[in-house]
């Protein structure tokens, strides 16, 4: 799964805003960290494929 764009440079300090719309086949989620973060959140989710997301459908505000 991509998201587009794939990276954004914000400068510190700055508010941001996402809206994030699925118009995919498959629901997914949105996170949001580090490199090594992202990188350690994905692999807990390949281990635990079946697990069940508190928020499942949850709106970005």
């Amino acid at each position: 799964m991509l998201f587009e764009p794939d990276a954004i440079q914000i400068e510190k300090g700055s508010v941001v805003r996402f809206l994030i719309g699925n118009t995919g086949a498959l629901d997914h989620e949105f996170f949001l960290g580090s490199f090594d973060e992202i990188a350690k959140h994905q692999q807990w989710m390949r281990e635990h494929p079946d697990m069940q997301h508190d928020q499942a459908k949850a709106q970005a505000h």
